[in-house]
């Protein structure tokens, strides 16, 4: 799961405060007061812009902190990673995300109460195997972690969970997961909104590991990829 990398352009604000300040300049031939205009006006739209930035940030959070399961079942691995940040954070964990390159088996690592966890998210549309746990293992020796945990909108396979016995990794499944989201949000809401859903019976894109849903074409029905354009990968239902 790699994220795009940020671009280092000019900030847009700069560009419209210069334009403002050319601008006064040409009308008044004042360059001190233009130079001051110039100032005010980046002052402003910066004030402006994290404004906007904050509000949206806050309103993504509240987003995911009301999604129920079924709308994670449907979530890239980087928004589940996100989806779970903003739950831990809300039950008093600090934390953040970690590069999506060179990340060592964790996807987030968090402190509390002076402990450090790392934590392996999988937004997997079939069960959860031993490569999780064995990559959390690692991961926990990397980051110094005290405590490991693998989280997932699915279940664990046989192997999976005997492994983790052994190796003292907190294993959360499908309905802990529902468990913790109840307790951030203060609801009983999401798990209303999932007990119908059997992700037993969904099938997997080969290329991406995302669900593929039933589609209509020209010449039929057939399976299609739900990252679609991102992923254009496409089954036909007799194969």
């Amino acid at each position: 799961m790699k994220r795009k990398s940020k671009k280092d352009d000019t900030p847009i604000e700069l560009l419209i405060a210069l334009s403002i300040g050319i601008y006064y300049y040409t009308k008044t031939k004042n360059l001190n007061k233009s130079v001051i205009v110039f100032f005010i006006s980046i002052f402003a739209f910066c004030g402006i812009t994290f404004a906007i930035k904050h509000i949206k940030k806050k309103r993504h959070v509240e987003l995911l902190l009301n999604s129920g399961v079924d709308i994670a079942d449907k979530m890239s691995g980087e928004e589940f990673e996100k989806f779970l940040l903003v739950h831990f954070q809300k039950l008093g964990y600090k934390g953040e995300t970690t590069p999506k390159t060179n990340d060592y088996g964790a996807d987030l690592v968090l402190i509390k109460n002076g402990e450090k966890i790392v934590v392996q998210a999988k937004r997997w549309a079939s069960k959860v195997g031993i490569g999780a746990v064995q990559q959390i293992v690692g991961a926990k020796m990397y980051y110094k972690a005290t405590k490991c945990i693998v989280v997932t909108n699915n279940y664990f396979t046989p192997n999976a969970i005997n492994l983790a016995s052994s190796s003292s990794v907190e294993l959360w499944d499908r309905t802990k997961l529902l468990e913790i989201m109840s307790k951030s949000n203060g609801r009983e809401t999401a798990k209303e909104a999932t007990n119908q859903i059997d992700i037993s019976k969904r099938i997997l894109c080969p290329k991406c590991n995302s669900e593929l849903i039933l589609k209509k074409g020209k010449y039929g029905g057939f399976y299609g990829c739900s990252r679609y354009p991102t992923c254009k990968y496409t089954k036909r239902l007799d194969s």
